[in-house]
């Protein structure tokens, strides 16, 4: 290995000590193979720790950091700290990489380069359900100004927030000081916003260089409560960005974030069955109401029941139809999948 590895893949570990040999594996079978690998253990009570010193011992590419429980954000800022690498990518310890994974974001990293964006993942999940093959964006719509990615896809279309599997000049990330969130939840689509501020350019990738694990009781299959707090800290986020970058005609796609945001929440009420009360409060702030006028996107889904659901969910906002919204999430929960 070189003294400045090309990559640093930074793989946050907590609780999964039962994924992290495969996908320790997923990276050493890499076709590029001038990377190191930063194991960042968050406090991990299982025996993922001591599989990381294992993995450290066997392969002079791999590092390990032990730390106190600190959350995903705080274990890959603590990756970032660091990472030596001229580019970084994140990985999640329950995922895997495609052989050719880096070799096909390496090759797409020109000079005017600054990110490249993983578009298509498989999805496998741990009930048996068949594999996936799953798009961020249809390929026609990707866009390659980072400053328009982040408004009309980012914001308008509520995809491609995923910071794992995408390949970050670390220069950038460096000079700026760019850093996932702490203490908050859906953390990628803050590090993204913050990082494309400062991005010349992106780049796409369109074949599938990530094996994405579904599996129950992870943080994507949960319900949190503190996600309703994020939802107005994300926003804060998507303001912040189309003033700093000096958009003047992008905060409808902010207003669209947000009612998608609330609704996704709303949905995962229904699905726990929480309170009526309570969502109905949540659709009734003057925060809804303002975006619920503006928003001009709606939300992109690969499935078209469900972009079909949300469009309608999204006029009977605006319509001011809260119950009503309220009793279609609840027959949807049960009804799309």
């Amino acid at each position: 290995m070189t003294d400045r590895p090309a990559v640093s893949v930074i793989i946050p570990v907590y609780n999964t000590g039962r994924y992290l040999n495969e996908c320790a594996a997923s990276v050493k079978a890499q076709t590029f193979a001038d990377w190191e690998a930063i194991l960042v253990d968050d406090g991990s009570p299982d025996d993922a720790p001591a599989i990381c010193d294992a993995l450290a011992a066997e392969d002079e590419r791999i590092s390990v950091v032990h730390k106190t429980n600190g959350g995903l954000s705080s274990a890959r800022n603590a990756g970032i700290e660091k990472a030596q690498g001229r580019f970084i990518i994140f990985l999640d310890s329950d995922d895997v990489l495609e052989p050719a994974a880096l070799s096909m974001l390496i090759d797409k990293m020109t000079d005017d380069i600054d990110a490249v964006v993983s578009n298509v993942y498989t999805k496998f999940f741990e009930s048996g359900k068949p594999e996936a093959i799953c798009r961020h964006m249809p390929q026609s719509e990707e866009l390659t100004d980072p400053k328009e990615h982040a408004v009309k896809t980012l914001m308008g279309k509520g995809r491609a927030w995923r910071a794992h599997s995408n390949l970050y000049r670390a220069g950038l990330i460096r000079e700026h000081g760019v850093r996932f969130p702490e203490g908050h939840i859906a953390e990628d689509i803050v590090f993204n916003l913050r990082f494309y501020k400062y991005t010349r350019s992106i780049a796409f990738v369109d074949e599938p260089t990530l094996r994405y694990r579904k599996r129950e009781g992870s943080i994507t299959s949960s319900f949190d409560p503190a996600f309703l707090r994020t939802i107005d800290f994300i926003d804060g986020e998507a303001k912040a960005f189309i003033e700093d970058c000096g958009i003047s005609d992008a905060q409808g796609y902010v207003d669209s974030l947000y009612v998608r945001n609330v609704l996704v929440y709303l949905n995962s009420m229904m699905k726990h069955k929480r309170s009526r009360s309570e969502a109905l409060d949540m659709l009734s702030t003057a925060r809804m109401k303002e975006a619920a006028k503006n928003y001009c996107a709606y939300p992109y889904f690969e499935s078209g029941a469900k972009r079909a659901y949300m469009r309608m969910m999204f006029i009977l906002q605006r319509m001011g139809l809260k119950r009503l919204s309220i009793f279609t999430a609840g027959l949807a929960v049960r009804a799309i999948k």
